[in-house]
């Protein structure tokens, strides 16, 4: 049922009110005459709508109705402002009321607010439905999260090395990830990169205890004949789970190698999913430092053997400019500023190599730009983009 406000201080405001109670009898109806009365009855109960009258003294109704808008709280509330003479109506939609009546108490104004509360009647029933679906919503997700992390836990609890690894790795995934977000015809889902990349080891469940810690793959390679269905077991798991069809696919393609060498489907360049391609570039990173103990450096250069064999070019290329610039470089008191393409000018100094998405080095680092050579670079971005951040000496 619905809660009116009718502020007026006119003396034959009761009509109005009897014009409500005759639609329905059980509208509830505050009638304010003063400023202290409009306040009360705001502060008491919540009002669907509000009829203010223009004229009133008590308060400035154009200002009053401009903060009802802004407040939150009074989201939901409709204002119909009630005019004494039509020259008003444009002030009134300028200060925001969502309607505006004559205030009169004929059969045309008894058919409009049969209209407008049928409306509103309406529309808070609705709002009651969409706060019901928010929070069912919003149970759903909860148990989804729950779930996840018990899985999660699972595959730690099997294969505790897992547990090490799991923050760089979100980490730089969804920050390679992100550079590909202004790409039109890109298509990744965050929160299915996520999920794969917390269940990246689920497929090594049934290994035995020998081969739990075993890289799944060396080089574009299975490092062996039973670790080699790895993939496949990750696919079986998760099959007609349909909230993680996207994650079971990045994990099925997970060891397949940009030139169509890998496995288990022999899927190359394009028709490996993106995340996939994405999260082995980030794995094989870890697992050269890991479990071959090598430095960032040494792991990167190992990796950028392999590009466009087992990688794709382009994610090596923002990989490495994750782990030098963007989480170690700031640890360790790098130099590097990154800046945007348009805000290059004369005599800065290159960082970093710049690299286009075509595999490209545009201009190498160390070079001082000039005007000349960042026309250059603009004008080859339009048609093969620049991949990551420009970074100069700051």
């Amino acid at each position: 049922m619905l809660t009116i406000n009718i502020i007026s201080e006119r003396t034959d405001v009761d009509l109005l009110e009897q014009l409500l109670h005759k639609i329905n009898s059980g509208f509830k109806i505050n009638i304010s005459r003063t400023a202290a009365s409009i306040i009360h009855a705001l502060h008491s109960e919540l009002p669907d709508i509000i009829f203010c009258d223009w004229d009133v003294e008590s308060i400035n109704a154009s200002s009053f109705c401009k903060n009802i808008h802004a407040d939150a709280h009074f989201k939901n509330v409709h204002f119909i402002a009630l005019l004494n003479d039509v020259k008003d109506m444009h002030h009134a939609y300028a200060s925001g009321a969502d309607e505006v009546h004559m205030f009169e108490t004929n059969k045309i104004s008894y058919y409009k607010l049969i209209s407008t509360t049928s409306l509103i009647s309406k529309l808070k029933a609705l709002n009651v439905q969409n706060q019901t679906l928010t929070s069912k919503v919003q149970e759903l997700e909860n148990l989804r999260d729950d779930y996840i992390s018990v899985i999660q836990k699972v595959i730690q609890s099997r294969i505790p090395s897992v547990a090490t690894v799991t923050e760089f790795m979100q980490k730089s995934v969804l920050w390679i990830a992100e550079q590909f977000a202004q790409e039109e015809h890109v298509t990744i889902s965050k929160d299915a990169l996520t999920i794969a990349t917390k269940f990246f080891a689920i497929g090594k469940m049934y290994l035995p205890d020998g081969d739990l810690n075993t890289p799944v793959s060396f080089e574009g390679s299975p490092s062996n004949q039973i670790v080699a269905n790895v993939p496949s077991q990750a696919d079986v798991i998760l099959q007609n789970v349909e909230s993680l069809e996207t994650v079971r696919i990045i994990l099925r393609s997970l060891y397949e190698n940009y030139d169509g060498t890998g496995f288990p489907d022999r899927k190359q360049h394009w028709q490996i999913p993106l995340g996939s391609r994405i999260l082995r570039v980030v794995l094989d990173f870890i697992e050269y430092k890991q479990v071959h103990r090598t430095s960032s450096e040494e792991a990167l250069n190992q990796i950028k053997k392999f590009v466009r064999h087992v990688y794709d070019h382009r994610i090596v290329a923002l990989l490495e400019e994750y782990v030098t610039t963007v989480a170690y470089g700031q640890s360790t008191g790098s130099r590097l500023k990154a800046v945007q393409l348009h805000d290059l000018h004369d005599g800065m100094k290159l960082g970093r190599d710049v690299i286009t998405n075509s595999g490209l080095k545009l201009v190498p680092a160390g070079t001082v730009l000039h005007e000349h050579l960042i026309d250059r670079i603009v004008s080859h971005n339009s048609m093969d983009p620049v991949l990551g951040n420009i970074y100069i000496i700051n």
